[in-house]
């Protein structure tokens, strides 16, 4: 798979967050939630991926339940 380690958090993290992605070849195909997320059952590690934690604290910040990077 042609994606970086960071880039691969973010998708799973993503994917637990309801958001489908699928890809097809070297791109992914993403079907967004219109600025809804699922609030995750369990904590989602993003280890040091730098990228995924940039997203997803601006991400999380909007939502109406806690959640902690």
């Amino acid at each position: 798979m042609p994606f970086c380690d960071d880039t691969l958090v973010l998708i799973a993290a993503l994917k637990k967050l309801g958001i489908s992605i699928r890809q097809k070849n070297t791109d992914l195909e993403i079907q967004g939630g219109g600025g809804n997320f699922d609030k995750p059952k369990k904590p989602i590690n993003l280890g040091n991926a730098e990228t995924a934690v940039r997203f997803l604290t601006a991400v999380l910040a909007g939502m109406p339940w806690r959640s902690c990077i």
